[in-house]
C-alpha cells in the first residue's frame, strides 16, 4: 500500500509540476466601424499565453519573460474575412516582437512597419486607440495570406519590459493601457472593398479557454505509473 501511495504521489506531482504555473487569457473584440453592414466580432478572436502554455498547447519555446498571442478567424461558423493588419496599443508593457506564422493553418506576416500606420478610425474612439510602432503584424504585400480560415493561427511572440510577467500582461488587458487591435478585410462573399475595424474587448468578455493538453511528462510517466499501480494492487495469490 505504502508503494502505491508513493507511485500515485508521483503522477499527480508530475501533474501540478507540468500545470500549476501555466496561465491563459482568452481575449475577444467588438467593432468599432460597420463599413460591411456584417458585425464579425463574434468570430475573431485572440489568446494570451504565458511559457508553460505556449510550449504545452503549441510547442513552442519562449523565455520566461516573454508571452505569446494568439489570433483567429473563425470563419467556418462565421462569415469569409481575412485579418490583414494586428495593432498592439500599449502603455509601458512591450519591449519587442517576432512573428510566428502557421501555427495552425498558413499565414504570412511581416513585422515592423505596418500600413496603414494605425488601425483604421481607431482615433474616433475614447480614448483613442493608437498604436505602438514596430509592434504587430501586417500581409500587405499578399492580404490571402492572413488568417481567413478557422485553421489559420497566427502567433506573435512579446518580450515584456524589464521586471514584469503574466500578470501585468492580465492587469494591462483587463483595465486598458494594453489593447489589440485587428484590421480586417474582404469581409463577405465578393466584398473584397468591404473592411472594418475591431478592438479588444476588458478581461472577462474573452472566449472559454481551450483546454491544456497533457504535459509530456504525464505522457511519458503516466501509463508506467498507472500500471505500477496496478500491479501492487493485486492480492497476492495463495500457493496450493
Amino acid at each position: 500500500m505504502k508503494l502505491a501511495s508513493f507511485a500515485i504521489g508521483i503522477l499527480a506531482f508530475l501533474l501540478t509540476a507540468n500545470t500549476a504555473q501555466a496561465e491563459l487569457m482568452g481575449i475577444s473584440f467588438y467593432n468599432i466601424t460597420n463599413n460591411g453592414n456584417e458585425n464579425i466580432a463574434n468570430q475573431l478572436g485572440a489568446e494570451v499565453r504565458d511559457r508553460s502554455e505556449a510550449f504545452d498547447y503549441f510547442g513552442e519555446a519562449i523565455a520566461s519573460d516573454e508571452v505569446l498571442f494568439t489570433f483567429t478567424n473563425n470563419v467556418d461558423s462565421g462569415i469569409n474575412s481575412n485579418i490583414g493588419e494586428i495593432y498592439f496599443d500599449d502603455g509601458t508593457i512591450l519591449s519587442q516582437t517576432r512573428i510566428i506564422d502557421s501555427l495552425g493553418g498558413f499565414t504570412k506576416y511581416t513585422g515592423g512597419t505596418i500600413k496603414p500606420g494605425n488601425l483604421p478610425s481607431g482615433n474616433n474612439i475614447s480614448p483613442a486607440f493608437v498604436a505602438t510602432a514596430g509592434f504587430g503584424a501586417d500581409t500587405t504585400k499578399n492580404p490571402k495570406n492572413g488568417v481567413n480560415a478557422t485553421i489559420d493561427i497566427l502567433g506573435i511572440v512579446i518580450k515584456l519590459q524589464t521586471g514584469l510577467d503574466f500578470g501585468d500582461v492580465q492587469t494591462a488587458l483587463t483595465d486598458g493601457p494594453l489593447r489589440l487591435g485587428l484590421h480586417v478585410r474582404s469581409i463577405g462573399a465578393g466584398a473584397a472593398d468591404f473592411s472594418d475595424s475591431f478592438v479588444s474587448n476588458p478581461f472577462g468578455d474573452g472566449p472559454a479557454a481551450i483546454a491544456t493538453p497533457i504535459p509530456a511528462a504525464m505522457w511519458l510517466f503516466g501509463p508506467a505509473l498507472l500500471a505500477l499501480t496496478g500491479v501492487i494492487r493485486r492480492k497476492p495469490q495463495k500457493l496450493s
